[in-house]
């Protein structure tokens, strides 16, 4: 049940049409980056040792929209059909 469910989702041609539209809202992803450098440069002033996380964008159909540890921080972007 879970694979139908997954292949379903990844199947959809609204995946395309969330890769295209995520292009044209978040561009090459310049301004999301920094924002995060600007954050990372507030936390190293406090936390000199702080060690930056590489910063990864998905598209996915998955429910979760962030995934943080300490050398990654995930931002999903999600699909969601709304009925």
């Amino acid at each position: 049940m879970f694979i139908n469910t997954l292949f379903r989702r990844f199947t959809n041609p609204a995946m395309d049409t969330l890769l295209t539209e995520t292009h044209h809202v978040f561009g090459d992803g310049s301004a999301m980056r920094d924002q995060f450098k600007s954050a990372f440069a507030h936390i190293k002033y406090y936390y000199p040792d702080f060690k930056e996380p590489k910063i990864e964008t998905v598209i996915t159909g998955m429910e979760t929209d962030i995934f943080v540890s300490d050398s990654l921080v995930g931002i999903l972007l999600i699909w969601k059909r709304i009925s």
